[in-house]
């Protein structure tokens, strides 16, 4: 597959930094050789730069970082917006997953129709009112179905909005109450790590994989944040939770990479290397072997 990797250093979405070294802490362990030896073409890097902050009338203070995540996630929608255009698929390294608001709404601006597998322990699906930190990094799907903040929620795709349905997040066990509400009001697709425990994480990916199918959709967005698994394999995330995936149950989830779909965006986030950096690093980027090894291979160019 050809991809363009963008490492987006940002922080500004969560209440912990550190974050922010996480792109630059994988490229400088060796990540980029990990596409090549697994059969990748990377046409180019770019880092995501904290640009002049945008002039904005209307401020949101549930929003904590307003501007600069507004700012971040323009440019970032911008790029994954000219990827998609340039014909290559863009490989997202963060940084905190307030990310998911520029990529979805640079997605947003090419593909109608498409799934996204959201790896997660948490359901990232809060608005300002719902949220009780103002993080960021728990709100992009909100903004992603056409709730909360108006100027995020219209950044470049005006009334564009995914349907909620099409949203599959897998591996949640840390959710708010209004999380939940909207979760069931909008009929989300979620499935915990216990779930995954009881049916089964190979039925689960294919009962998903099926689901996708059956509503004739082709064309998926992937989401893999660190914090879905176990935090004593990943524990230099900022908002750990017991009881997540395993370095097994990681393989599993990425056989549906090795399926008859069409992926369009790839990221990989939350990794905070002051945290803890020896055995979280060496675990991301097995992690991210696995992970590209998954990905369907590049043609002969």
């Amino acid at each position: 597959m050809d991809f363009r990797i963008i490492a987006v250093p940002i922080c500004e979405g969560s209440n912990k930094v550190g974050v922010e070294h996480g792109p630059k802490t994988l490229m400088k362990e060796g990540v980029l050789e990990l596409f090549t030896k697994n059969g990748h073409y990377v046409d180019e890097v770019i880092e995501i730069k904290k640009n002049d902050i945008v002039p904005l009338r209307n401020i949101n203070k549930g929003i904590r970082n307003y501007k600069s995540v507004f700012t971040i996630n323009l440019s970032l929608a911008r790029e994954v917006d000219k990827c998609i255009k340039d014909g290559v698929v863009p490989f997202v390294i963060g940084g905190d997953h307030s990310l998911g608001i520029g990529s979805l709404a640079g997605v947003l601006n090419n593909y109608d129709d498409f799934a996204i597998l959201w790896i997660d322990a948490h359901a990232d699906i809060n608005t300002e009112s719902t949220s009780f930190s103002g993080n960021a990094h728990g709100m992009p799907l909100a903004f992603s179905i056409g709730l909360g903040d108006k100027n995020i929620r219209t950044m470049i795709f005006k009334n564009k909005k995914i349907n909620p349905n099409n949203i599959y997040i897998i591996g949640a066990r840390d959710i708010d109450v209004g999380e939940q509400e909207i979760i069931e009001k909008k009929s989300v697709n979620i499935f915990s790590v216990k779930d995954a425990k009881l049916f089964s994480l190979q039925k689960v990916i294919k009962t998903i994989a099926n689901d996708i199918r059956s509503k004739g959709i082709t064309k998926l967005y992937f989401s893999f944040d660190v914090d879905s698994m176990d935090p004593n394999l990943i524990p230099g995330t900022g908002t750990p939770v017991s009881n997540g995936f395993t370095l097994e149950d990681a393989h599993i989830i990425f056989s549906i990479l090795r399926d008859d779909f069409e992926f369009i965006y790839f990221d990989f986030v939350e990794l905070n290397p002051l945290i803890e950096y020896t055995k979280t690093v060496k675990n991301c980027l097995f992690l991210l072997d696995v992970y590209t090894k998954g990905i369907k291979k590049t043609f002969a160019r």
